[in-house]
């Protein structure tokens, strides 16, 4: 009853929808000392995937992850509901449950092209079937990540697979935090 109160009350003197989730869920987000901690951590072209409990999106997208993005120069650069977009690193985290952090495994030899293509892309509206690796006009977070870490560093385009799910080529946000185990992707941190 009270966090529901608190809900009509915040909505009523247009509180912040993260500030909200803090005061109604505190137990299971991230706080101020891991995005502290995450900055410690963090390089340009590390990949941050995440997870939203209660997210319609829990159901529909397999695997634990369920978003991913990718951090360059203390912004986090996002393909979303919102479109592509860049978004300071607190905002994007304080409205997370579960982050986890990869890093490439294969150097970074280009990352000049992968920042003009983080950058080329903002503004791009979402692509809400999110299957298909191969469309240009729309963008869905699995795939902006990926091509901007291809871009980075070929040799991670040739070592990481790409499924094949009936005869699309597609990739999940659990898959780059998955990688990890074959060598594709090292795991730097995780936050719940």
């Amino acid at each position: 009853m009270l966090k529901k109160f608190i809900r009509f009350f915040c909505a009523c003197m247009v509180v912040p929808e993260w500030l909200i989730a803090k005061i109604c869920i505190p137990e299971c987000q991230i706080d101020y000392e891991d995005v502290k901690d995450a900055l410690t951590k963090l390089k340009d072209f590390d990949l941050m995937c995440s997870r939203r409990c209660f997210e319609l999106s829990n159901w529909l997208i397999p695997g634990f992850f369920k978003h991913i993005a990718v951090f360059h120069g203390g912004w986090v650069y996002e393909a979303s509901t919102k479109g592509v977009r860049k978004i300071e690193i607190h905002e994007w985290m304080l409205k997370k449950d579960y982050v986890g952090i990869c890093r490439l495994a294969t150097p970074i030899t280009a990352p000049e092209p992968a920042l003009v293509f983080l950058k080329s892309k903002l503004g791009d509206a979402y692509d809400y079937d999110f299957i298909d690796m191969k469309a240009v006009d729309k963008e869905f977070c699995s795939r902006y990540a990926y091509q901007a870490a291809s871009l980075a560093s070929p040799e991670f385009k040739k070592s990481f697979k790409i499924k094949h799910v009936f005869g699309v080529s597609t990739i999940t946000p659990s898959d780059f935090w998955n990688a990890a185990l074959c060598s594709k992707l090292e795991r730097v941190a995780s936050y719940n």
